[in-house]
C-alpha cells in the first residue's frame, strides 16, 4: 500500500497537494497559477491553500505582484516537523538516513539563535565545534557523547 504524505494531517486535498509540492523542493519559487496546472486544481483552491499556509507561518510571500512568488518558511517549525516527518518515512521504509542529515542541516541553521551554538534541552546538549556537532546525551544518570563530523559542506 503507498501511503499519501501528509494525507491524514490535512482533509482538504488542495492543501495537501500545494505542501507536498511545495515540501518536496523547499528551495523552489512557486506562483499560483504554475500550481493550478501542475497540480491540476482551480485557482480558488490552490488561492485558498497558499493563504491558510501564509496564515499559520509556513509559505511566505516574497514578491508581490500581478503573479506574486510563494516559497516555503524555512523558518517554520512546523515546515521542518513535516520535513523530518516526510524524511523518516521513507529513511524506515528504504533503510536511509535523509531524515539525520536534514537534522544536521536544520541544527546548523537554527544555531546562531543560540549562545555560542549550544542547544540545552531536557535530554541532550547540542554543541558546534568547529565543522562537528558534539551531541550530549544523558540517559538514566550516564552521560553519552556523539560527535557527528562536518557533514554540512565547507565554506572554503
Amino acid at each position: 500500500m503507498m501511503l499519501k504524505p501528509f494525507s491524514g494531517l490535512f482533509d482538504n486535498k488542495s492543501r495537501r497537494l500545494v505542501l507536498q509540492e511545495m515540501v518536496s523542493d523547499p528551495s523552489g519559487v512557486y506562483r499560483q497559477n504554475d500550481l493550478k496546472y501542475l497540480l491540476q486544481l482551480t485557482e480558488p483552491s490552490v488561492r485558498d491553500a497558499l493563504n491558510f499556509f501564509i496564515e499559520i507561518g509556513m509559505v511566505q510571500k516574497v514578491r508581490e505582484s500581478q503573479q506574486s512568488d510563494y516559497t516555503i518558511n524555512d523558518l517554520s517549525k512546523r515546515y521542518w516537523a513535516l520535513r523530518f516527518l516526510s524524511l523518516a518515512i521513507g529513511d524506515d521504509n528504504y533503510n536511509t538516513d535523509l531524515m539525520d542529515n536534514e537534522i544536521f542541516n536544520y541544527f546548523v541553521k537554527i544555531k546562531e539563535k543560540f549562545n555560542r551554538g549550544v542547544l540545552i534541552t531536557k535530554s541532550s546538549i547540542l554543541a558546534m565545534d568547529g565543522d562537528s556537532v558534539v551531541i550530549t546525551e544523558s540517559v538514566g544518570g550516564t552521560t553519552d557523547g556523539l560527535c557527528i563530523e562536518g557533514r554540512g559542506g565547507s565554506n572554503d
